[in-house]
């Protein structure tokens, strides 16, 4: 780990408090610099997604293996609901004109009454489903968009936000990375093999594939140029119905990459309808790319991916989820369904006329129109092989993100300079935050749901996953109901 630049608040909170805490029933704390919060301790001990935070509500799944989906009061933290789901493995929510979206990994996507919990309506898909919902505005009328496996590929519907009616579905060949990505009259995705493709939202029709993207997280959009992060300098990269004939193959594969040197970028795609002009804003060296972990640390994780596999009856990583082509381009972290459920990549923000990302260990900022580097701070070196930062998420004057070691993280966005550290308790944290009305909430991968005072009044507008139901910033008019 690169050496510390800022001094840390720590939350206190004893051990045995920890331990011993009653599940869903909050306790309150101060920071050793006074800071408030509140935390909840959610059943099972599962890794939890970005919270949803609506109508004074946080809006969280229980996690990868749980069976739960929980309402809570925003500022105190008690529970105001809580639903049973027939599947596991609850996602991030998105939340739109009082209506709450979030699918099950195995296999259903469920939309409620956001005040009470109630259901509205469910459909199973597929199993198993890996990236979260995206909201999309067609003709004024929100629709829920979704990919799920089905006949040996993989579609993405349309389907009417409160009615569930299907408007369309078209097929793709892969699993996404994250979620759809909806803008104005299109969506994008990121393929796992890398691919990004444009769709148009009101008929579901493919307007391009991009096949020379590399993509390793889903992209943001602005003014209608792409910026996202991709893998560089890889090995050939397959096609989706790739599946290694041998272990033989696999170790040539594993050998290559020890002798190439993989980079993960951050990368700006002009252009319409394949004709694409792309250009590299930054560029640093990607271990956690490789198939094969090299520190203790890593296999750590990889051993506990595996695991919560198997705890929710995956064996073996099902066919349907076409794995080997994910793990090929994304690395270890996509070899397993959890750790595909929780694959986020180094995607940037575009905002104040910046383009903010994490990658690796480093966090930057750079100019959105000459890629001029305008600050940076490294928490970590080049040698680590994890992913060691959240993506960004960009709120007022801050941007925040939060660390493999349970440090989130409060910058300056003109200057970088850090506003405020806190360290929880314990913690790994491998989603964005959420933050809204002067509070930031984080899940941590050991089942804690935490909530900050910012002391911060421009700490708002970032109220889940991507910032809002389309995960590109907030949607117009109703994207805070």
């Amino acid at each position: 780990m690169a050496e510390t630049k800022f001094d840390c608040e720590t939350v206190l909170l004893k051990a045995k408090v920890r331990i011993e805490a009653e599940p869903l029933k909050p306790i309150h704390f101060r920071t050793d610099a006074g800071r408030k919060g509140w935390a909840v301790r959610i059943p099972g001990w599962h890794r939890l997604a970005t919270p949803a935070i609506a109508t004074g509500r946080v809006l969280l799944g229980g996690g990868f293996g749980s069976y739960d989906f929980y309402a809570f009061d925003a500022e105190t933290g008690e529970k105001l609901w809580q639903i049973h789901t027939n599947d596991d493995g609850p996602t991030a929510a998105v939340v739109y004109d009082g209506l709450v979206a979030f699918n099950t990994e195995s296999c259903t996507l469920i939309v409620c009454d956001a005040a009470t919990g109630q259901e509205r309506w469910h459909r199973w898909l597929g199993d198993p489903l890996m990236s979260q919902p995206a909201v999309v505005l067609i003709e004024h009328r929100p629709y829920v968009v979704m990919v799920y496996p089905t006949g040996g590929a993989h579609k993405m519907a349309a389907f009417d936000l409160h009615s569930g009616e299907k408007r369309w579905e078209t097929e793709l060949t892969l699993d996404v990375i994250s979620a759809p990505i909806a803008v104005d009259d299109k969506i994008y995705v990121s393929l796992m093999n890398g691919d990004i493709v444009d769709i148009d939202a009101a008929t579901g029709a493919i307007l391009s594939v991009d096949q020379e993207a590399g993509a390793t997280s889903a992209p943001w959009v602005d003014g209608g140029e792409l910026f996202y992060s991709r893998r560089d300098e890889s090995l050939p990269r397959r096609g989706p119905s790739w599946v290694p004939q041998s272990t033989q193959e696999l170790d040539t594969i594993e050998r290559l990459e020890e002798q190439i040197e993989l980079a993960e970028c951050t990368a700006i795609r002009a252009g319409e309808d394949g004709d694409y002009v792309r250009r590299d804003y930054y560029r640093r060296r990607a271990r956690y790319l490789r198939r094969k972990v090299e520190s203790l640390k890593a296999a750590q994780l990889k051993d506990e991916l595996a695991k919560a596999d198997a705890d929710v009856g995956f064996a073996q990583t099902p066919h349907s989820a076409k794995l080997d082509v994910a793990q090929e381009h994304l690395g270890y972290r996509a070899s397993t369904v959890g750790g595909a459920w929780g694959y986020q990549g180094s995607r940037p923000v575009v905002a104040h006329g910046r383009v903010y990302a994490a990658i690796g260990g480093v966090i930057r900022a750079q100019d959105r129109t000459t890629g001029e580097t305008l600050w940076e701070m490294e928490l970590y070196d080049e040698t680590i092989d994890y992913h060691a930062l959240t993506p960004v998420a960009v709120a007022g004057d801050c941007v925040y993100t939060a660390t493999v070691d349970g440090i989130v993280l409060a910058l300056e966005a003109t200057s970088g300079a850090v506003r405020w550290a806190v360290r929880l308790p314990s913690a790994r944290i491998e989603f964005q935050p959420a933050i809204q009305d002067g509070r930031i909430y984080i899940g941590t991968a050991r089942g804690w749901l935490y909530c900050l005072d910012a002391q911060d009044p421009t700490a708002d507008g970032w109220p889940m996953w991507g910032g809002g139901p389309g995960h590109n910033g907030p949607l117009p008019d109703r994207s805070k109901r």
